[in-house]
């Protein structure tokens, strides 16, 4: 694994531990918001190392489900268990 996917990974990580801990459902739109456009969308700055299925799945998942009033804490589980592997 290169350094730059380590790299990905770690900032994924923290902000993902950050995103799950926030209690406001406003607060974790927003940071949500942030990691689909710095790690999931096709061309983000730091693209997770995922296939183009999970990325795709993961966004459309944020689009539908998640809003100011509701966004599952759990949104990005499935793309965490996948880098973690």
């Amino acid at each position: 694994v290169s350094h730059h996917c380590w790299k990905e990974f770690i900032m994924f990580l923290g902000m993902v531990e950050e995103y799950s801990s926030l209690r406001s459902n406003a607060n974790r739109y927003i940071k949500a918001k942030q990691i689909v456009k710095q790690f999931i969308e096709s061309d983000s700055k730091h693209q997770l190392n995922i296939s183009m299925e999970l990325r795709t799945k993961t966004r459309n998942m944020f689009k539908e489900r998640c809003s100011g009033d509701s966004c599952p804490s759990n949104l990005f589980d499935e793309c965490l268990s996948i880098v973690m592997l």
